[in-house]
């Protein structure tokens, strides 16, 4: 029960966080007490390619269908300064190692913060979300729950798990994170894994 209990309070305090982040954007001059302008830039916040999620969004006035002649990718995604903020909160003093490729040339990134971003990219999507209604938050937000987020919250970590070595270092990097390189076995001592029970082979008497 503790277990569970730390959970849903890491993830409370994730939905927390967020919030605070986008509510301190929109307290900038450039939308303070200007519900119109808010509730503009949190829609485009939320678009798939939108500056919620992405460190370079696709521009506002490009159409937003990826088949569009005309369309821009967004750059760097889950890198948006909304989502570095809300992760960075959470990786003080933290030290993570990006690893090698394993044998058969896949990468086990169990060991990296995937949960944290998942919850942390769901987190600013509910707070653009408060606002794109009126422009003006409303005092009673949905939970940051389980059961009000789990879903949201999967669908983020299913791309996270298709992230290559690069983003997770592109990722990392941007908050500021020290992120080790992977000791490398030994060329010997690689050569032999997987064979130590069948090296010696007795011969005939």
């Amino acid at each position: 029960m503790q277990t569970v209990s730390r959970i849903r309070e890491r993830r409370s305090l994730v939905g927390t966080v967020a919030l605070r982040v986008v509510e301190e954007f929109f307290g900038a001059d450039e939308y303070k007490d200007k519900p119109i302008a808010i509730r503009q830039y949190a829609r485009y916040a939320v678009r798939p390619d939108g500056p919620g999620f992405w460190r370079i969004p696709t521009p506002e006035n490009i159409p937003s269908n990826p088949k569009h002649p005309n369309y821009i990718k967004g750059v760097d995604y889950l890198e948006s300064p909304f989502i570095i903020k809300t992760a960075t909160a959470f990786l003080k003093n933290q030290k993570y190692i990006i690893p090698e490729a394993g044998p058969d040339g896949k990468f086990d990134f169990s060991g990296l913060p995937s949960g944290l971003f998942a919850l942390s990219a769901a987190g600013v999507e509910r707070a653009f979300n408060a606002f794109t209604a009126t422009g003006v938050r409303p005092q009673k937000l949905p939970k940051f729950s389980q059961a009000e987020s789990g879903t949201t919250c999967s669908g983020y970590a299913n791309n996270i798990r298709r992230f290559t070595r690069s983003r997770w270092e592109s990722l990392l990097n941007a908050c500021g994170v020290e992120a080790e390189e992977a000791a490398i076995a030994p060329a010997d001592a690689m050569a032999v894994d997987g064979i130590r029970d069948s090296m010696y082979i007795p011969s005939s008497p």
